[in-house]
């Protein structure tokens, strides 16, 4: 996508890939309607704006501020009550992958999107950890396969979380630490990629 013009000099945000046929709208989607998407973020920006009064902070901080736009969307997640969905359905998911252009541009940037929500998950662990002394353990299995690969543990990645310091000062917790992913891919994740029946 080419530059957007915020009006502004070195704000270097630019648009998501859209699927074919669709362009930018000229306004941004309204706030109740803003959803979870590269596109969705991107909006969100488009009306919080980026202090044009102020025109040196947005670009000297743009990475705090757009890792504080994903916060806006997962505001009160965890507790919605919107963990249950109808099996084989997936909106959000959906939502992603209609928003974004089919294959390799599509594919590339919902791969990014994904490392930038674990980089935001992975930073307020390590900010938790830190303030309050605390250690958190953070695992996290994609949804899908690579297509035409079997649920097995060896086809899927399973990106882990813990204190840089835990392990440091802790050498003989790797082996307890390989043991519980292992568990866990084995008892839930396999489960659920062969009930959803999902892949790329």
């Amino acid at each position: 996508m080419p530059a957007f013009d915020w009006g502004i000099p070195g704000v270097t945000l630019r648009p998501p890939p859209l699927r074919d046929g669709y362009g930018l709208p000229r306004v941004p989607t309204t706030f109740n309607r803003l959803q979870f998407s590269p596109l969705g973020l991107f909006d969100l920006r488009r009306r919080l704006g980026v202090l044009p009064n102020e025109p040196t902070i947005f670009s000297q901080y743009q990475t705090r501020f757009c890792t504080a736009d994903f916060r806006w969307f997962a505001s009160g997640a965890s507790t919605n009550g919107q963990h249950f969905p109808t099996p084989n359905t997936f909106f959000e998911f959906d939502q992603l992958r209609q928003s974004l252009p089919i294959g390799p541009v599509g594919n590339d940037t919902r791969k990014v999107f994904q490392e930038e929500i674990q980089h935001t998950v992975f930073d307020m662990a390590t900010l938790w950890d830190c303030t309050f002394g605390g250690t958190t353990m953070i695992m996290h299995v994609e949804g899908t396969t690579v297509p035409n690969t079997p649920a097995l543990i060896q086809y899927l990645h399973c990106g882990t979380y813990l204190p840089p310091s835990f392990i440091a000062d802790n050498p003989a917790s790797h082996g307890p630490i390989a043991r519980i992913i292992q568990m866990f891919l084995e008892c839930r994740i396999i489960e659920v990629i062969c009930v959803s029946g999902l892949s790329f």
